[in-house]
C-alpha cells in the first residue's frame, strides 16, 4: 500500500507535467483569438464612426443648398429687424452667402422693432454700386419707413427691377412689396403683403391673396413678421431652385 501511495502522486505529476505544454498552447492560442477579436471589435467601431461621422457630413451638405449663391439684401435705416436678421439666418445656415445693400452712404442702418429703434448694421454696397450680376436672389424686408423710403431711391428701385430682367428670384415681406409696386414689376402677379398694401397692389395689376405666403414663379411674397418661418423656408427652397422672378406676359387680347 505504501509503494502505491508513493507511486500515485508521482503518477499525477508526471501527468500535470505532460498535459501542461497542451495548456500552455491553449492559453496561448486563446489569448491570440482574443487579441484577435478585440482587433476586429476595434475595427469596426472605427468603420462605423467613420461611417456616421461620413453620414453626418453628407447630410450637413445637403442642408447646404445655397452653397455658392449670393444673396442681397435691399434696406436703409426703419427696416423691421426680424423681417431681416430671420431671413438673413436662414439663408446663411444653408450655405449662403449674405450681402447688405443701401442707398446710405454713412456706412450703417438702423432697424426698428415696430416703433422701438433697433441695432445698426454694417452696410456691404451701395445700392449705385450694386450690379445684379454678383447675385443670384433678393430680399426686400418691411418695415414702414424702409420701403417708403426705398421706392424714392431711382438707384435702389433700378436695382429691384435688374432682377426680374435677369430672371433671378426675389422674396418680400411686409411692408417690402412697396418696392415691386415702384419698380412696375407686378402686373399679372399674385402675391401678398401687409394688409395695407392691397389697394396698391390691386391698382398696379397685382393679385392680393390673404395668405401666410404665396410663391408666383420665383417671386415669394408675406404679409407679416407672424409668417417668417413659412416665409424663410420657401424663400431658400425658390433661391436653391433658382427659379426666375420674370414678369409674365400679357395677354394682347382685350376681355369681352
Amino acid at each position: 500500500m505504501d509503494a502505491i501511495a508513493i507511486a500515485m502522486p508521482t503518477f499525477r505529476s508526471l501527468a500535470a507535467m505532460a498535459l501542461e505544454p497542451t495548456l500552455s498552447e491553449f492559453g496561448t492560442v486563446f489569448a491570440h483569438v482574443s487579441v484577435r477579436k478585440s482587433e476586429r471589435a476595434e475595427t469596426s467601431s472605427t468603420q462605423n464612426s467613420f461611417a456616421f461621422l461620413q453620414r453626418k457630413e453628407n447630410s450637413k451638405m445637403e442642408n447646404l443648398i445655397l452653397y455658392g449663391k449670393t444673396i442681397a439684401f435691399l434696406a436703409t435705416d426703419g427696416f423691421e429687424q426680424i423681417e431681416l436678421t430671420e431671413p438673413w439666418k436662414a439663408i446663411k445656415n444653408a450655405g449662403g452667402t449674405v450681402k447688405l445693400v443701401s442707398p446710405k452712404i454713412e456706412g450703417t442702418i438702423r432697424g426698428v422693432h415696430h416703433d422701438v429703434p433697433g441695432d445698426e448694421f454694417v452696410v456691404d454696397v451701395l445700392s449705385s454700386d450694386a450690379i445684379v450680376e454678383e447675385y443670384d436672389a433678393l430680399v426686400l424686408p418691411g418695415g414702414v419707413f424702409n420701403p417708403d423710403a426705398l421706392r424714392l431711391d431711382h438707384d435702389s428701385i433700378q436695382f429691384v427691377r435688374s432682377f426680374f430682367d435677369a430672371h433671378k428670384p426675389v422674396a418680400a415681406i411686409c411692408h417690402g412689396p412697396w418696392l415691386l409696386i415702384e419698380a412696375d414689376v407686378i402686373d399679372g402677379r399674385k402675391l401678398t403683403s401687409w394688409p395695407s398694401l392691397k389697394t396698391d397692389i390691386i391698382n398696379a395689376g397685382g393679385t392680393w391673396l390673404d395668405e401666410a405666403c404665396v410663391c408666383d414663379e420665383g417671386l415669394i411674397t408675406s404679409r407679416s413678421p407672424k409668417d417668417l418661418a413659412v416665409f424663410c423656408e420657401t424663400t431658400i427652397k425658390e433661391f436653391a431652385k433658382g427659379v426666375p422672378a420674370v414678369q409674365p406676359e400679357l395677354s394682347d387680347s382685350t376681355p369681352n
